[in-house]
């Protein structure tokens, strides 16, 4: 560790350099995930010991070789030291997730063509989608022969530029040795066919999953994911599924293997709900016909919905909202499916659900909004309910996480007890700060949720104590005020004290109380009647009304800005 290093560091064969910022955990000041992210960067570097040092990648269109290897087996590793940490779920409710919605238009193929990447190649492709994928094939070939595989590849070609055709190779015969699998007997499966479907092409599949309950046969297609995405993009895919009658979600290896331009058949019991890619160990969706997600989202909302396995439950949520996003799922479905959140109580879901919050969080301003709205507050209050607002001392990490969330994520989306909550907490930290401490992780949920509703007497202390301070995050929070007149306010001493506040701050602020603020009249009002004193000198007026129109929701807002 090096204190300043001028860069975030260097892995090389025998020695890491890293500036000393980013490997340093503080217990009294970090937030509970800087401890988990801090171990993932030391993982991720030791493992580039062996993929990237001990063997290279033979060329640049490779990179996801050590890349893609050092980010799974970062989450691989801690998953087995740290069990609490629960690090592969986190990387399946976070990683995977968010490259899924990435995927569609975003990212390109693994395997990396320079002449688009030759000045961004350490991209999502590498980092995110490779581990996915690398993870997929663990599974799918079992841990034995995955372990086995490695090692040979290790073996033999040590202090070796590699391609991935060697890598195949080596997992390959050690597939080839394990007779104690009935399908790796099966020669016709390939490893280099198979991964080679995955790693030369972009996008991913949906899996179709259809049903006859008179026949009691499951019908399982594949389709590209978007369909913007020309339809000859076809994978081999690595099938497993498991049935309500008898519940197994533990065993992920494949059931059977989807061809490309093959309808897979199976015979099973259809008398409950069928599950279709168990612990979302491929990187797919998967989309289920009427009648079978029905029976999922009914068990879903039973006091039974655990034994659908964690990973499951935020797969089945994650793969709906992209489906209503894509107009083939109803959002009356989605709602009836969220419902069972309710119920849960384990962050790995509710991880889904906060980030598919975030990314409605605007549609929330508006009144349309509003049945939405309050369904997702009433389950959030549930989960608030069990999680409380107070940390103990006994909470695993992830408990804290899931409470952190909770608590932004409620206040964020107009729960009332939640900012009330924070505003009692402002008030004894302002009045007595020594007493009532912040936690860094918790102060802008105190500083910018206990303004929400706070009147102005305790803003002014605020203002007062970024006055002695200088404490930009102060300045960023003062502006979370919902009162009109506080936020007008505001922008009068923002306008009229230049000594106080910088050119560069006056902006960010004022385009923040824009995006903020604008959309409530006696704001809006009182920009427009004052544009000319309070528009920072650094922004053109045509892009302050750009801004403005942006963040105002009616035809006469938007008509009141014409008069400018």
């Amino acid at each position: 560790m090096i204190p300043n290093y001028p860069v975030d560091g260097m892995e090389h064969w025998g020695i890491i350099i890293y500036d000393e910022s980013k490997v340093v955990y503080d217990e009294s000041k970090d937030p509970t995930f800087r401890r988990k992210e801090v171990a993932s960067l030391v993982a991720h570097e030791i493992t580039h010991q062996w993929f990237g040092n001990f063997i290279t990648p033979s060329w640049w269109s490779d990179l996801w070789l050590k890349e893609g290897f050092a980010s799974y087996f970062q989450e691989y590793f801690l998953d087995k030291i740290f069990e609490d940490w629960r690090s592969m779920d986190l990387f399946v409710t976070g990683t995977i997730h968010h490259t899924l919605h990435l995927d569609v238009g975003l990212m390109d193929s693994v395997t990396l063509n320079l002449d688009d990447h030759l000045y961004n190649i350490f991209g999502g492709e590498v980092y995110n989608k490779a581990p996915a994928i690398l993870r997929m094939l663990h599974h799918a070939v079992g841990d034995k022969v995955f372990r086995k595989g490695i090692i040979k590849h290790f073996a033999t070609k040590q202090y070796m530029a590699v391609t991935p055709d060697d890598l195949w190779s080596d997992i390959q015969s050690a597939k080839n040795e394990a007779s104690w699998v009935p399908y790796m007997r099966d020669q016709n499966f390939g490893i280099k066919k198979v991964m080679d479907t995955w790693i030369n092409q972009d996008r991913y599949p949906v899996l179709n999953v259809t049903i006859n309950y008179e026949t009691n046969e499951m019908a399982i297609t594949q389709k590209c994911f978007h369909e913007l995405i020309p339809a000859d993009n076809k994978w081999w895919i690595p099938v497993s599924y498991t049935k309500q009658s008898f519940p197994d979600f533990s065993n992920t290896m494949p059931n059977k293997w989807l061809k490309p331009d093959e309808t897979l058949r199976v015979q099973i019991n259809t008398r409950g709900w069928i599950i279709v890619n168990l612990q979302q160990t491929v990187y797919c969706r998967v989309y289920y016909d009427t009648t079978n997600l029905e029976r999922i989202i009914r068990y879903l909302n039973s006091e039974e919905y655990t034994k659908i396995h964690v990973l499951n439950r935020a797969q089945i949520l994650d793969d709906a909202f992209a489906f209503v996003l894509e107009n083939q799922l109803d959002g009356s479905v989605f709602m009836n499916l969220i419902s069972y959140l309710g119920r849960e109580r384990d962050y790995m879901p509710w991880r889904t659900m906060f980030r598919i919050i975030t990314r409605n969080v605007r549609h929330f301003i508006l009144p349309e909004s509003g049945s939405l709205k309050s369904h997702i507050l009433g389950i959030l209050d549930k989960l608030l309910q069990h999680v409380g607002y107070e940390e103990n001392p006994d909470d695993h990490d992830i408990t804290k996480m899931l409470r952190l969330d909770a608590i932004y994520y409620a206040c964020t989306i107009g729960h009332a007890e939640c900012k009330r909550r924070a505003a009692i907490k402002l008030s004894e930290h302002l009045a007595d700060p020594d007493t009532h401490k912040v936690p860094q992780w918790r102060q802008h949920w105190t500083y910018c949720f206990g303004l929400a509703v706070a009147n102005r007497t305790t803003w002014d202390k605020m203002m007062e104590l970024y006055q002695r301070t200088s404490d930009a995050k102060l300045l960023k929070n003062l502006n979370c005020a919902e009162n009109p007149d506080i936020i007008n306010n505001y922008l009068h001493i923002l306008a009229s004290n230049t000594t106080l506040f910088s050119n560069l701050y006056h902006t960010f602020t004022f385009n923040s109380i824009l995006q903020n603020h604008a959309r409530n009249d006696l704001v809006l009002d009182y920009i427009l009647a004052n544009f000319d004193n309070i528009k920072p000198r650094l922004v053109s007026t045509s892009i302050t009304i750009k801004n403005i129109i942006s963040n105002v929701f009616s035809n006469g807002q938007i008509s009141k800005v014409d008069f400018i």
